[in-house]
C-alpha cells in the first residue's frame, strides 16, 4: 500500500453512496429547471422553439454533468456531493488530485462504481483504472489548505466562470423560446 494512502483515511462506502445521491439530486434539480423552457415551448405549440429548447437543455445538462463529474474531480478531487460530504478523490500514490485525464477515465467507467463493494481497499474498477482512491478529506495544497477551499474571492470567480456557462445555456433556450430564432 502506498505511503500517501496509508496516511489517508479511506472513505466508507456509505459516505460514497451519500455523495453520489447528493450529486444525483443536484443533477435532477438542474434537469427540472432546464425542463421549464421545454415545457413552455410545448405549451406554445412551436416546433422550432421546442427543438431549440431541447438542444439547449441537453447541452446544458451535459455541460453540468461533465463539469461536476470530470472537471471538478480532476482539478479539486471532489464533486459538489463529495465536497458536501467531506470526501475526496486523490491519486493512489501521491494523495494529490488526479488531473483531468484520469478523471475522464474514472468518469467514463463510473457505472462500475458498485465494484468497490467487493474490494478490501474500497476501490472500484473505475478507481483502479484511474489510479485513484477516495478518502475522508479534501487534498491539501502546498499552502496546507484544502484544494478548492473557498476564499473570499472564489465565489465570484465560480459564478463568473462556471455557473454562468451552464445558466447561459438555459437562458439562451428561454430567449429562443420567447423571441424565436432569427429568420
Amino acid at each position: 500500500m502506498a505511503e500517501a494512502q496509508e496516511a489517508a483515511i479511506p472513505c466508507t462506502l456509505g459516505r460514497r453512496l451519500g455523495a453520489r445521491a447528493l450529486d444525483g439530486l443536484i443533477i435532477n434539480v438542474v434537469s427540472l429547471v432546464g425542463l421549464i423552457p421545454i415545457w413552455l415551448a410545448s405549451v406554445a405549440d412551436s416546433d422550432s422553439a421546442l427543438v431549440a429548447a431541447l438542444v439547449v437543455y441537453f447541452l446544458g445538462l451535459t455541460s453540468f454533468v461533465l463539469y461536476n463529474g470530470w472537471w471538478l474531480v480532476g482539478r479539486t478531487g471532489a464533486t459538489f456531493g463529495k465536497r458536501a460530504i467531506g470526501i475526496s478523490v486523490v491519486d493512489h500514490v501521491s494523495g494529490a488530485p488526479i488531473g483531468l485525464g484520469r478523471a475522464f477515465v474514472r468518469a467514463l467507467l463510473g457505472f462500475l462504481a458498485w465494484t468497490a463493494l467487493f474490494s478490501s481497499e474500497r476501490r472500484g474498477v473505475h478507481d483502479l483504472a484511474a489510479g485513484s482512491f477516495v478518502v475522508d478529506a479534501l487534498p491539501k495544497s502546498a499552502a496546507g489548505r484544502p484544494v478548492g477551499e473557498v476564499t473570499p474571492r472564489e465565489p465570484i470567480e465560480f459564478g463568473l466562470h462556471h455557473g454562468l456557462g451552464i445558466g447561459g445555456f438555459m437562458l439562451f433556450g428561454l430567449y429562443l423560446l420567447l423571441v424565436g430564432p432569427a429568420q
